[in-house]
């Protein structure tokens, strides 16, 4: 475990001396990330013009599962995952996997922490931003048994995350050129902003819960929070984050005896 820890200790650092090369660059980007958030609540903003609350959810509180999709989207998964997954998927089209397979440590571990973007971060701040004015603007004040649970189910949303663009970056190993799948987080991204009541309607209640978890990812940890957990979805999350994990290994070991070297 200290081994892939210094591992990872080392790369991150290397990634953010890589972008203080270019600092005028970093920050300009960073900025850009941040305005995002802008974008983010004139949006709800609109959505909710013309009706006090969406699914009885009024327009703080949707914006604190906003707030909860910015902290995993900035603070982990387009801070490290997609980053590396996505170089990865780049490396197993033009055969530079073949080094990575020699390095003395687990391939999977490497090619999902092996590329940062810091400029992500921002997203993070705006996440945490966004909650803290929310939680004023709503007085309310969680309490630690409320918030010990967000983090749990923020490690479980994450996790979910991970394995599903771990999986779709493994399918280049059958299909080099289709690209569009890899994108199918970003799709999960958006659609987990909203109150999981949109989607509980026959077919998409089935699509969006139990095919594509969308429902569970910012909504199980928010609901926690806000003191409206729902012990049913909760264990769902726990139970779909240990079958993704099983079925990502599965494919991942099989896409590796698939992968055919830039020297065979």
């Amino acid at each position: 475990m200290k081994k892939y820890f210094r591992v990872s200790k080392h790369l991150v650092w290397l990634a953010l001396m890589t972008d203080m090369q270019y600092r005028l660059n970093f920050v300009f980007s960073f900025l850009a990330t941040a305005s995002w958030l802008v974008a983010e609540i004139l949006f709800i903003n609109f959505l909710i013009a013309d009706y006090k609350s969406i699914a009885g959810w009024n327009a703080y509180e949707i914006s604190l599962l906003l707030g909860t999709n910015q902290i995993w989207v900035g603070g982990f998964f387009y801070l490290i995952i997609w980053p590396s997954l996505a170089t990865f998927a780049e490396y197993v089209k033009t055969g530079m996997v073949d080094k990575i397979l020699t390095y003395p440590i687990k391939t999977r571990f490497y090619i999902s922490v092996f590329k940062t973007n810091w400029t992500s971060l921002a997203i993070l701040l705006n996440g945490i931003i966004l909650m803290m004015y929310c939680f004023v603007k709503l007085g309310f004040y969680p309490n630690l048994h409320q918030v010990l649970l967000y983090f749990f189910f923020m490690t479980v949303s994450g996790w979910i995350i991970y394995c599903i663009q771990f999986i779709a970056t493994t399918l280049v190993f059958w299909v080099t050129n289709a690209g569009a799948y890899l994108y199918i987080t970003n799709t999960i991204d958006r659609l987990s902003r909203f109150p999981y009541e949109i989607y509980t309607k026959g077919v998409f209640f089935i699509l969006f819960t139990f095919v594509i978890p969308i429902a569970l990812i910012s909504n199980v940890p928010t609901r926690a929070l806000l003191g409206l957990f729902d012990l049913k979805f909760a264990l769902y999350s726990i139970l779909v984050a240990l079958v993704l994990t099983i079925l990502s290994d599965i494919i991942w070991r099989l896409g590796i005896k698939r992968y055919e070297s830039a020297s065979s």
